[in-house]
């Protein structure tokens, strides 16, 4: 059964639109997530250029509690993250509604762009960091 129909390329409820959460200026402490009202994230990864990925999730669940645990929260893969993607974030919970594209049958869920704004790949479940740093790397070539 799907979670889900489709999947959202933006987060219609957060508030900060189209601004990276601030907080730190080292870039191994967190992810610098974009969010956005309405945002169109296609357009906004073709503009920039620069590769990106969908973090799909819903608070409470195993695999995303883990998957945030252990490899959203590795300093690796943080400055990783930070020099390399535009990071976006949907919590399924609250933003479903607008959730209109992807087939999701697990969470944690990432689609992968890569900088011309064209899905390249999506890895559904819990994966640790080595894996998913292999994965995003698919977004680079």
């Amino acid at each position: 059964m799907c979670i889900l129909q489709s999947a959202a390329l933006f987060a219609q409820t957060n508030k900060n639109m189209g601004q990276a959460d601030v907080g730190t200026t080292d870039t191994a402490k967190q992810i610098h997530w974009v969010q956005g009202k309405e945002l169109d994230f296609e357009d906004s990864v073709r503009k920039l250029k620069k590769p990106a990925f969908l973090y799909i999730y819903i608070n409470g669940w195993t695999d995303v509690a883990k998957f945030n645990d252990n490899v959203l929260s590795d300093s690796n893969i943080i400055k990783y993250i930070n020099a390399n993607f535009m990071a976006y974030k949907v919590d399924l919970e609250y933003d479903s509604p607008n959730a209109m594209k992807f087939m999701i049958d697990k969470v944690p869920a990432i689609i992968l762009f890569d900088k011309d704004g064209k899905e390249k790949a999506n890895l559904q479940g819990y994966y640790n960091s080595a894996a998913f740093k292999k994965f995003l790397q698919q977004g680079l070539k």
